[in-house]
């Protein structure tokens, strides 16, 4: 996992100490997340039983940035679905993955020899070391390595005429403190340097 080093230097200790007391100071860091983990859990499902007065707390809670383009995208979703001749088993709803992580759609067509086509928001998906395709017997599987932000989106898998649609969700994990502060003595005067890791490259922090 990639780390970011973070600097607060102090030029002059000696007025900061004027509006610190007497005997020491505490200076705490912190990310944006929450510095516990979360329970692996269905943020989907929990959307979908809760009340819409809870939606924004929930988003907050697991890490959702764009409620609003996802309360959009659930509403498209079919119910209920004509009986498929062309697919056995099609897409789930929604799936959710952490952000860096990989996940795998998977469908069942009634053609073992039946071609598939994997689309994200409308276009075709090539194969890369990103996206890769699997056909096993009448199961087709995309698989989506080292999930972004960018991968959040709608996805379809089409045979013949018949489409299975599904909606993607990345959740960006909390942004965690993986090497506190550390307390120093220096003379008044003196140049001090804080310095502490957090688990993501690029994470916004307060000091």
């Amino acid at each position: 996992m990639l780390f970011r080093t973070l600097l607060f230097i102090i030029p002059e200790l000696s007025s900061f100490l004027r509006t610190a007391n007497r005997n020491g100071f505490i200076l705490s860091c912190r990310g944006d997340g929450k510095s516990d983990s979360q329970p692996d859990v269905d943020v989907w499902e929990i959307l979908r039983k809760a009340p819409p007065s809870e939606y924004e707390k929930i988003a907050f809670q697991y890490g959702i940035t764009d409620l609003r383009g996802m309360l959009k995208r659930l509403k498209r979703i079919k119910k209920e679905e004509k009986k498929s001749t062309a697919f056995l088993k099609k897409l789930d709803p929604a799936y959710q993955v952490d952000k860096g992580q990989k996940i795998k759609l998977m469908v069942e067509v009634a053609n073992p020899d039946a071609d598939v086509k994997w689309l994200k928001n409308g276009q075709e998906i090539q194969v890369s070391g990103r996206y890769i395709f699997e056909a096993v017997g009448n199961k087709r599987i995309l698989t989506i390595n080292h999930c972004s932000l960018a991968d959040d989106a709608a996805y379809e898998c089409v045979v013949a005429e018949e489409k299975s649609f599904t909606e993607l969700f990345v959740k960006e994990p909390p942004i965690l403190i993986t090497h506190p502060l550390e307390d120093q003595m220096v003379m008044v005067g003196e140049r001090v340097e804080f310095e502490c890791e957090v688990s993501e490259e690029g994470a916004t922090v307060k000091w």
